[in-house]
């Protein structure tokens, strides 16, 4: 699992860590990158943002606080190599297509969301 937070990554092995220097604005400013695709979640909360370069391409998730009008980086992706990407309005399935544009890669996002807060009541009532 590839993980970036606070300009750093960090490779999670089964029986090490090993920490590996990332730094996103060095990255963007080393390649000439263009946003080759956006994508709002439904409910306006989440959005996708898809940089792709010569070499390099980029898949990042950010948060939208509608309150303060501020957004917070989530998850970025390097691994997968795509000239575009196609989501859904969940935000649960992406789908590259890959720099020849004759395949797609069929992913899934799988969410984790804090209920610690909310009662057993008002859990059962969002299943419904």
């Amino acid at each position: 699992m590839y993980t970036v937070s606070g300009g750093e990554g960090l490779v999670k092995k089964t029986k090490d860590k090993k920490k590996v220097e990332f730094n996103l604005k060095e990255e963007l400013n080393q390649a000439d990158f263009r946003i080759c695709n956006t994508h709002i979640a439904w409910n306006g909360r989440f959005f996708a943002i898809g940089l792709v370069s010569q070499q390099k391409s980029l898949f990042g998730i950010y948060s939208f606080d509608k309150a303060n009008c501020s957004f917070q980086l989530v998850k970025w992706e390097s691994k997968f190599s795509f000239s575009n990407f196609y989501v859904d309005d969940h935000l649960t399935t992406v789908m590259f297509l890959s720099r020849s544009q004759r395949a797609l890669d069929y992913n899934f996002l799988l969410w984790r969301f804090d209920t610690s807060k909310l009662d057993e009541r008002h859990l059962q009532r969002l299943d419904n």
